[in-house]
């Protein structure tokens, strides 16, 4: 009788370990492809803001815009015409991040609109979730850039 608890005990054990040890490797791995997710996000955005960058308002042609579509196109998020200007839209967000409550949602935008064949306007902004009121567009920071100042700005 002694001997048959000891084997339950044993066995018992054992599967015990061996499902510690398959739950330890998969909370590892997990780490492991979140942080690789979380590096890959960030060099994505610093590329996009380093390409954005290069170019100058005023003297970028649409061609090295359309360059810039091209190389980003899997964080394009619309293109829009109206009358002469045509703008270009990217986001890059953390969304594996913010939806298993890792990190707060952030996201990183970056528009481009090309008047006249040259770039015209050129904005970037982030946005992070705050735990404050009122969290708003840009709550990180936003800058825009124009070939010449808007119309509606200057009255």
């Amino acid at each position: 009788m002694l001997t048959l608890s000891v084997s339950i005990y044993r066995g018992s054990l054992r599967t015990r370990t061996k499902l510690f040890t398959a739950l330890s490797l998969a909370a590892g791995a997990g780490v492991v492809v979140l942080s690789c997710y979380a590096f890959f996000i960030k060099a994505q955005a610093e590329s996009l803001l380093k390409d954005l960058t290069a170019l100058t308002v005023g003297s970028s042609t649409e061609s090295e815009v359309e360059q810039l579509t091209r190389k980003h196109s899997r964080y394009l998020v619309s293109r829009e015409s109206s009358g002469e200007v045509a703008t270009t839209n990217f986001t890059v967000q953390n969304r594996w991040l913010s939806a298993l409550k890792l990190e707060p949602a952030a996201l990183f935008g970056a528009s481009v609109s090309v008047k006249g064949g040259h770039a015209y306007r050129i904005s970037a902004w982030l946005m992070r979730s705050m735990d404050i009121y009122p969290t708003f567009q840009a709550s990180a920071g936003m800058v825009d850039e124009y070939a010449d100042y808007p119309e509606y700005m200057s009255s």
